[in-house]
């Protein structure tokens, strides 16, 4: 949340950015705790390459964006 600060042309506030960033922030968490348990990302981080882990974390981070109102 602190670096999307960087970002806050992008908000009509710093209200707009706080709320929207915290929506982000838990879409991105809610979607790993959902979806994976402890030993399964240990093993999918053990196991992949840095660019499987970029992947599909760009997946989540994109849909988790659209979803909170960071992007359109």
């Amino acid at each position: 949340m602190v670096g999307t600060a960087r970002y806050d042309h992008l908000f009509e506030n710093k209200t707009d950015l706080y709320r929207k960033t915290s929506k982000y922030c838990k879409c991105v968490s809610d979607f790993f705790d959902q979806n994976y348990d402890d030993n399964s990302i240990n093993k999918f981080f053990g196991k992949n390459s840095e660019s499987t882990y970029h992947s599909m974390f760009r997946a989540v981070s994109i849909r988790c964006q659209k979803e909170s109102g960071i992007l359109n």
